[in-house]
């Protein structure tokens, strides 16, 4: 719990960080001003930030990223991921090979 902890920590840091640039009038890359997805969309990931933001110091801006991201979009992502290693009879997972 306390690596989860960190990692969701270093999150929050790289949006905050994201913000302080946009603000600034600096280019920000799309492809990462999308991140909180990757790191805010498990209901583990939601709770946390739930308890974190209690009493924090969030923006606005920060909050409402995080809080729209569907709770269930990192086990769809996956299954999508896996979905298409089904598909490739060569690229299939060691999970499925145990019996």
């Amino acid at each position: 719990l306390q690596m989860m902890d960190m990692y969701f920590v270093a999150a929050i840091n790289e949006i905050r960080r994201l913000e302080v640039l946009k603000e600034a009038g600096l280019q920000v890359d799309a492809r990462v001003e999308g991140l909180q997805v990757f790191y805010f969309g498990s209901n583990f990931a939601k709770a946390w930030y739930q308890e974190y933001r209690v009493g924090g110091t969030e923006t606005v801006a920060t909050d409402e990223k995080i809080t729209a991201v569907e709770p269930d979009w990192v086990v769809t992502f996956f299954d999508r991921v896996f979905e298409r290693l089904d598909e490739d009879a060569g690229q299939s997972l060691t999970r499925d090979k145990e019996e």
